[in-house]
């Protein structure tokens, strides 16, 4: 028998969640590692003293770190960016996959066992997020399941008690990844830059049109990554505004096409990083193909 107002969720509602699965687990892969490389690169032509251990003792919270103090208040983070950056979004978007099922469930059984898996995906995102508060017992309370309402009203309520609890991890979750990001921008342009002003000055000082050539490719190649660097988004409030908004949209009273309009945002910033680099290495190797037989 099909219960009383047992209609789907407004498409909205599903369609923001599932918009928020579809981030991109990889996006700062290759940002990352080109940052590792650059990074390492410059590391191991400083002097050891430069090299600094940074909470790495006992009892420390947080990433252990390598630190290469370039000098006149200038240091390089050797702490990998990259599986933490895919660690929180892959919580993230797993998150809105089990809400966006426990959204779409067509009767309330299947609504019970969706529950049970965005309860347990919230708390997967709570235990990833450094001072996120945890919850004690259940995410959604099982009285949802015993009122009188029909299929909508509980899922509603469902939803609603499970991204109120975790609303203070995805807007936590959101300034997280602005500062990795940071870090990320910092690293990867200070250390690029110093790859092109050595690459500048062997240019300058090339004894030969071959060694000429490969120092300005090797300039070329610095001046995409600090290109690419200068475009790593650091501003991730439309994670933290378009869950808040989605939240009050659930309450009754918010907009859901602006919490959706936020969302897509944040999906756009990661789908931008995972195409940085190679769009600025592809206009590197234009230039310095363009160039390479200039005269000296």
């Amino acid at each position: 028998m099909v219960l009383a107002g047992c209609g789907t969720l407004p498409a909205e509602e599903a369609g923001a969640f599932r918009t928020l699965a579809s981030a991109d687990r990889d996006a700062f892969t290759a940002l990352a590692q080109r940052e590792s490389d650059t990074v390492n690169a410059i590391a191991l032509s400083r002097p050891l003293s430069s090299v600094e251990r940074e909470n790495c003792g006992i009892g420390k919270t947080g990433p252990c770190a390598l630190v290469v103090d370039l000098g006149n208040g200038g240091k390089l983070s050797l702490s990998p960016t990259a599986p933490e950056t895919r660690a929180l979004i892959g919580a993230l978007a797993d998150y809105g996959t089990s809400m966006a099922e426990l959204a779409e469930a067509k009767d309330v059984a299947a609504a019970q066992e969706a529950a049970g898996k965005a309860g347990g995906s919230v708390k997967g995102l709570i235990a990833l997020v450094p001072g996120a508060p945890t919850v004690v017992g259940p995410i959604i309370d099982g009285i949802v399941w015993g009122a009188g309402q029909g299929l909508v009203q509980k899922r509603r309520q469902a939803l609603l008690a499970a991204a109120e609890k975790a609303d203070p991890a995805v807007q936590l979750a959101a300034t997280r990844m602005g500062a990795i990001s940071t870090r990320l921008r910092s690293n990867l342009e200070r250390a690029s830059v110093m790859k092109l002003d050595a690459a500048w000055e062997a240019w300058q000082r090339a004894p030969d049109q071959p060694t000429r050539t490969a120092a300005f490719q090797a300039m070329t190649a610095a001046a995409a990554d600090v290109n690419a660097a200068r475009r790593i988004r650091i501003d991730y409030s439309a994670l933290a505004q378009g869950h808040a908004r989605l939240v009050a949209a659930l309450r009754g009273n918010g907009d859901i096409a602006a919490a959706l309009g936020e969302l897509e945002t944040f999906v756009g910033i990661l789908a931008a990083a995972r195409t940085t680099i190679a769009a600025d290495d592809a206009a590197a190797k234009a230039k310095a193909k363009e160039t390479e037989g200039a005269p000296a």
